[in-house]
């Protein structure tokens, strides 16, 4: 679907990118709604409906692989060892970690 020049200068890439692969919206919106949890790529493969792929792909590990990398490349994603998490989550954990820190410290 085309899209004006206007959005095409006013867009980033990720959001442009995410207009046209199903799978890294199935990816960014199942990770935002299990922000408690960090997941393998085996994982999210096996999650992931068959419907998100454009075609019959042999190996959909490596699709998944593919959509992650552009989404940690966005900052959208982080990766720890074979895990990856929504960045909002990990913000979110970090800011709790430094109030219940800070709340420590002014105990002291």
């Amino acid at each position: 679907m085309p899209i004006s020049l206007q959005e095409f200068n006013i867009k980033t890439d990720i959001e442009l990118d995410l207009r046209t692969s199903k799978v890294r919206v199935w990816l960014l919106k199942f990770l935002s709604e299990n922000n408690n949890s960090a997941y393998t790529l085996r994982e999210l493969t096996d999650l992931c409906p068959k419907e998100n792929f454009k075609a019959k792909i042999d190996n959909k590990e490596a699709s998944i692989g593919s959509a992650m990398t552009k989404l940690i490349t966005g900052g959208l994603v982080k990766r720890k060892g074979s895990y990856y998490i929504r960045t909002e989550a990990v913000a979110k954990e970090e800011i709790r970690k430094k109030r219940k820190y800070t709340k420590h410290k002014k105990e002291e």
